[in-house]
């Protein structure tokens, strides 16, 4: 009986020391993604679009280092901003700039797959040991055909040139009708 009653307070002080020491790995990290309907991001082939993710640390006290890896369709995004680790002050926002390019080649429904990794790290040189956090954004660019848009100013001047046609026609169809009745 008193070894099951030293057993559960064994229990109860390795969870209690789990539960603290797992408090101070909370993290606040988070990522905003630009929007796409049901995680797709519809292009034509050759065309290029620039793309912003936004990280924050919000709730947390200490600065903290995120490094982006483009995990799949590396062949059709790519990091503009030249470096691939961003401190992340708490509170603040940082933006990640991304550029896709749909091949030239393409087909209409093909899809390219894209997975987006965005980890928290150590900094450098640093001989602390310490869990990073890595969310994955995820989608597929979807190749639609290209569309035959028609330019809204076009649809204007035609109906434009339309309406002044008939209006001559009109104005000529009432001069005739003057002279035949002089």
């Amino acid at each position: 009986m008193k070894n099951n009653k030293n057993q559960n307070i064994r229990r109860f002080i390795s969870l209690a020391v789990l539960i603290v020491f797992g408090i101070s790995f909370i993290s606040a990290f988070s990522i905003s993604a630009p929007y796409m309907e049901n995680k797709e991001l519809k292009m034509s082939p050759g065309e290029i679009k620039d793309l912003e993710f936004v990280l924050q640390n919000g709730g947390a006290t200490e600065e903290i280092n995120v490094k982006v890896t483009i995990l799949d369709g590396s062949d059709i995004i790519r990091l503009i901003d030249g470096n691939d680790i961003y401190p992340v002050t708490p509170g603040e926002k940082v933006s990640v700039n991304m550029k896709i390019t749909m091949p030239e080649d393409a087909k209409t429904s093909q899809n390219y797959s894209v997975k987006i990794g965005f980890k928290e790290v150590t900094s450098e040189g640093g001989s602390n040991f310490g869990f990073g956090t890595e969310i994955e954004q995820n989608f597929n660019a979807v190749i639609i055909g290209k569309e035959n848009k028609i330019n809204s100013k076009l649809i204007l001047y035609l109906a434009i040139g339309i309406v002044l046609i008939l209006l001559i026609i009109v104005l000529i169809i009432a001069t005739k009708k003057k002279k035949s009745k002089k």
